[in-house]
């Protein structure tokens, strides 16, 4: 048996606009004497929950890249040092070389 009734109508707001709970409208049907008859929210916790995990997994990958590159960055600049340090020796010794006024001679 089907039966046409009056109700009312309202929407409400939810949701706190993050991923695991965002913003909706959550239409609801009420009756003359004040009481909630049904609603028809079309969140669920399950794929909210999914995509939360999704969002933090994706803020690790980007984590991790950025790190990667540090690491990078970082070796080439341990690199640039251990040239330069290299470098300065390789000055050092040239310089002690033409500094030397007699050649190398070995005393017994």
């Amino acid at each position: 048996m089907a039966k046409v009734i009056q109700v009312i109508l309202t929407d409400e707001s939810r949701g706190t606009g993050k991923v695991d709970n965002p913003y909706r409208i959550v239409p609801q049907y009420w009756n003359f004497k004040g009481e909630l008859l049904a609603e028809v929210d079309d969140f669920d916790p399950h794929v909210s929950q999914i995509l939360s995990l999704n969002n933090r997994l994706g803020r690790v990958v980007a984590e991790k890249e950025t790190l990667a590159s540090l690491l990078k960055q970082v070796t080439a600049i341990q690199s640039g040092k251990r040239v330069m340090r290299i470098n300065k020796a390789r000055e050092l010794v040239t310089e002690a070389l033409e500094n030397l006024k007699t050649p190398y001679e070995i005393h017994s």
